[in-house]
């Protein structure tokens, strides 16, 4: 297959990039360079629906770094390279794409450098993470006010590049409001902060810099010469018109400020290395009123006599957000909250929120919504209920919810997914409820679905279209549509872009400005970047230049799927419909989400970064040999399998499913390791394993056996525990099971339990085994430990997926007919309980359907029955727990289950937000990713532990958490059964 095309101005790496890279190792440049397919890959998307695939990557790891990559482009023989920067990559309308060189800002600029909160300013790397940020100012009783629904990964220099804003924008606007200072890198290499400046200043600065000299000077003159086309064209919005903002260089004393232009100007004007950003105090009080609604129009007619009551925010949800909501692992926790209606009969909601310091005149204002829903001649007749809170908790959750939307739209079933386009337009908001009547009239009449959500407070409403860009006629909708949705927002005084910027849409500037601001669009561009090297084809070109910006029908991602035959896009159907929405980006440790990313910072192994290599994996026809085929390999091998993004992700993207059946296709033509042999086997001879365990102890200790597990690629294995299971098991009265008489099952005459083994438990911690048959019978129950079998577990992470299947045929005919006989199946390690519930229904017969092995919290949930009792208020809890990653992705009440158990035997039990401890099974002693695991565990799990007073119990239902535990930090953890069993049982 040829090499990947993503646009048909694509051609091969430029001549001079080899020499370009060359001669930057000698300039001494610090950052990575990266010009391996998968890393290309994985940064020819965004949040968009293009794709571009860009000649190299360079992950810059300061302003000088910025300066030196600038400063070499700039020389004569290098002319023909271009420079995009690039923060989260969660644009949604290519603004950082390219086919040149993409200048990664998040890996590794992303410090905050200072904060100062009496003078109410930080200064802030252009990679840091907006909620990292707020995360630092909290303490401080600060937070930088713009609220993008993207914050757990949009970085303040995107943030910046866009003049992006978001919730409450109505009070705090947008990031330019917000932005005092700006350290820019020129086209030419040389840096500079700007920010407002006194006439009388301006000299004294520019002495001895030509080039912001030259730029100060076109700025000047056009603000000056058209003043008044700039005042009569630029709209009197709240999301006023960004990119080259001319309306707010010139204050009305007279100060000059070049960070109004820089705002919004998607690096094509220059690179932001550096800002200064203004701080705003956190309220102390708010309070939020959910206002239902059956339809969303009328959500829409409300927000003109909402906005009566002054609120913070009024943000909305249409009737496909709400039925997508049903099926996000969020919905349990917010299902009390909003009620079974949401999506059944509520079809659209208002989010109004109001915030202050004041906690009596927060109240006033929400008793005057609530008595004016209430009154007999509403001035909103059209709710038909409401809620009200003011916990935080709540709050949060709601919000949540908000944030999601985007993503939960690009989960709609069938081919055509919602896509932005023509997703931001805003217009003044007493017209937005007619222009988005006929802004649906419009999609109506293309017969497409949609969803929509957004800040009617603000005008600004969210529309994303349903289209499979895959089909050429859908294809050509999308010109289409942005036509007519130009002539719509122009029509209702309103502007194309009120938040995500530009991007490719940049071909409707001279719709907005007219050609005469277009043509001083054009001089400012020239006088910044006369070569056009910066970010090319995005907002204008230079006068000078004969380029055009690129157009809306740039190359689409559909373009290069609809190459792949229909067949593997259905096979692999969630590699395609991975949005580009980024939430598998967050750092944050009390999220389960993808610890490979978080302590990597690699893009490649991320979810989104392995769904777009898969995808070119697929378009290439699934090579197995060659350097791409081994790309792939290292970045399926990167994934732990903790299944995190099977819920977190709003798509569901399955990577650990990829995982496996990519290394299925691979191995058939490559020869799989020795240790893959050891540890695909490893189940297989655990049995006789555990009956020779004090022989395998003593040989597991030698320094021989320690260099031959090194030399297979294995280190820090666990070492087998002496007495076995067998010699525990006859101490403690515990059998066996061998419910069969003349090789007929005999049910049980009483409630019986049969606890399932896992390797793990059995050889490394059989005391578990032990504790958890002595809470059993404690309930009154008889319990049997079922003999050693194959789970298979390991043979899916490996990708043996034909002995998979054969082990799961095998494991049906043995315990279905034991769960139809009366017997109780409950399995103690939860990979291994959730691999019945989960690759034994993907991988096995129908049959698999009906098997229910419980964990060992849903037995006792159930069988537990002593009355909840009241517990005061204690100093500590009685232990603290540590969630397992994978019970948490899969579904978190398998966590909290726990508490409520603890609270039935009187007990306090405290459960800690946290993410994967980095072990994973076996993940953690491979070789390859050993520094990996241990970074994720100091990432965390190292900060909960060190935390914890001493003589608090710690708790782990993980084999592989608490071995990590106890190699990382020899901090000792127990299984909450055995905690249990020690003090009830004793």
């Amino acid at each position: 297959m040829p090499a990947l095309s993503s646009s048909p101005h694509q051609t091969a790496s430029p001549p001079d990039i080899d020499a370009f890279f060359d001669a930057l190792q000698g300039e001494g440049f610090t950052g990575e360079i990266r010009r391996d397919l998968a890393t290309r890959v994985v940064h020819a998307t965004d949040n968009s629906i293009y794709q571009f695939l860009p000649a190299a990557v360079v992950h810059v790891r300061s302003a000088d770094d910025v300066g030196r990559l600038l400063r070499l482009g700039s020389q004569e023989r290098f002319r023909g390279l271009s420079f995009s920067a690039r923060g989260g990559g969660t644009g949604t309308n290519a603004q950082s794409l390219t086919e040149g060189i993409v200048v990664d800002c998040s890996k590794f600029l992303n410090r905050i450098h200072t904060i100062d909160s009496d003078a109410g300013w930080v200064e802030v790397d252009p990679g840091v993470i907006l909620d990292n940020l707020n995360s630092a100012l909290r303490p401080l009783g600060a937070f930088f006010a713009p609220n993008v629904s993207t914050s757990s990964r949009a970085t303040l220099g995107g943030m910046i590049s866009t003049d992006a804003c978001g919730q409450g924008s109505r009070i705090h606007g947008r990031t330019s409001n917000h932005t005092i200072a700006l350290q820019i890198a020129l086209a030419d290499g040389s840096t500079h902060w700007i920010q407002s400046w006194e006439p009388e200043e301006l000299s004294g600065i520019l002495a001895g810099h030509p080039s912001l000299a030259r730029i100060v000077r076109t700025v000047e003159e056009v603000v000056r010469t058209r003043a008044a086309e700039i005042e009569r064209v630029f709209p009197r919005l709240n999301r006023f018109m960004t990119g080259y903002n001319l309306a707010h260089v010139r204050s009305p004393s007279g100060r000059l400020n070049l960070v109004p232009l820089i705002c919004g100007s998607e690096g094509t004007l220059a690179m932001v290395v550096r800002a200064r950003l203004r701080l705003t105090p956190l309220p102390r009080f708010r309070q939020v009123v959910v206002l239902k609604y059956a339809r969303f129009l009328d959500a829409l007619d409300d927000a003109g006599p909402l906005s009566i009551h002054q609120p913070a925010a009024v943000e909305t949800l249409d009737e496909k957000i709400l039925e997508r909501l049903r099926e996000d692992e969020i919905f349990p926790r917010i299902r009390e909250l909003l009620g079974e209606d949401i999506g059944r009969g509520t079809g659209a909601t208002n989010f109004v929120e109001f915030t202050g310091d004041d906690a009596r005149v927060i109240e006033d204002a929400v008793a005057r919504l609530l008595r004016a829903l209430d009154a007999a001649e509403s001035p909103h007749p059209k709710v038909i209920g409401y809620l009200r809170t003011k916990n935080p908790r709540e709050i949060a959750d709601l919000w949540e919810v908000r944030k999601r939307g985007v993503g939960l739209l690009g989960n709609l079933p069938g081919r055509r997914k919602p896509v932005a386009f023509v997703e931001d337009t805003a217009v003044p908001p007493e017209e937005l409820a007619a222009f988005v009547r006929e802004f649906r009239q419009l999609l109506d009449r293309h017969g497409l679905e949609y969803g929509m959500y957004g800040h009617v407070d603000a005008g600004c409403l969210h529309v994303r279209p349903a289209l499979d860009l895959v089909d050429p006629a859908d294809e050509a909708l999308v010109r289409t549509i942005s036509d007519e949705v130009v002539r719509l927002v122009k029509t209702h005084h309103g502007i194309m872009w009120g938040e995500h910027g530009r991007g490719l849409r940049s071909a409707y500037t001279p719709e907005f400005f007219g050609p005469e601001l277009h043509r001083e669009l054009r001089r400012v561009k020239e006088a910044f970047d006369p070569d056009n090297r910066l970010n090319p084809g995005k907002i204008v070109t230079p006068l000078s230049r004969g380029e055009s910006v690129l157009p809306v029908e740039s190359p689409m991602r559909g373009q290069i799927d609809r190459t792949i035959p229909s067949g593997l896009r259905t096979a692999w159907e969630k590699a395609f419909d991975c949005n580009g929405n980024g939430a598998c980006f967050t750092e944050s440790v009390s999220s389960v989400m993808c610890p490979s990313y978080k302590a990597t910072r690699d893009r490649i192994h991320s979810p989104k970064g392995r769904a777009m290599v898969m995808r070119e994996w697929l378009r290439q026809g699934l090579p197995v040999k060659g350097p791409f085929a081994d790309e792939v390999k290292v970045a399926m091998a990167g994934c732990l399998a903790c299944k995190a993004c099977v819920t977190q992700c709003p798509i569901h993207v399955d990577i650990p499913d990829f995982k496996a059946r990519f290394q299925e296709a691979y191995f058939q033509e490559n020869r799989r390791t020795l240790r893959d042999f050891i540890l695909s086997n490893f189940e297989r001879v655990a049995g006789l394993a555990s009956g020779l365990a004090p022989l395998a102890r003593g040989v597991g200790q030698s320094s021989m056996v320690q260099a031959l597990m090194r030399k297979v690629g294995l280190v820090d294995m666990p070492e087998f525990s002496v007495p076995a299971l067998k010699s525990r098991m006859t101490r403690a009265g515990i059998s066996f099971f061998n419910g069969r008489s003349g090789g007929e099952l005999v049910p049980p005459s009483d409630r019986t339990v049969i606890l399932l083994q896992d390797a793990f438990t059995s050889l490394f911690e059989p005391e578990v085994v032990i504790d958890a048959c002595r809470l059993i019978r404690r309930q009154g129950c008889r319990v049997f430990v079922h003999p050693f079998f194959e789970n298979g577990k390991a043979l899916h992470i490996k990708g043996y997926l034909d002995r998979l299947r054969q082990v799961i045929r095998s494991n049906l005919e043995l315990l279905c007919p034991l769960q139809d006989a009366g017997f109780e199946l409950v399995a103690i390690e939860p990979s291994v309980a959730l691999t019945y519930r989960d690759e034994y229904i993907r991988f096995g017969p129908t049959e698999a359907r009906r098997l229910k092995v419980r964990t060992l919290q849903e037995w006792l949930l159930a069988t537990v029955n002593d009355p909840v009792v009241s517990l005061a208020q204690a100093a500590a809890p009685s232990a603290v727990l540590l969630p397992h990653c994978m019970e948490s992705a899969g579904d978190p009440s398998l966590t909290s289950a726990w508490k409520t158990i603890f609270a039935r035997f009187g007990l306090e039990l405290k459960i800690e937000s946290v993410g994967c401890c980095g072990m994973a099974g076996i993940y953690g002693h491979e070789v390859e990713h050993a520094a990996t695991s241990h970074a994720i565990f100091d990432q965390q799990w190292r900060p909960i532990l060190d935390k914890v007073p001493t003589e608090i119990p710690i708790l782990a239902t993980g084999f592989s958490c608490r071995h990590q535990a106890s190699r990382c930090s020899q901090v000792r953890i127990h299984h909450p059964v055995s905690f249990l069993a020690e003090t009830l049982v004793g």
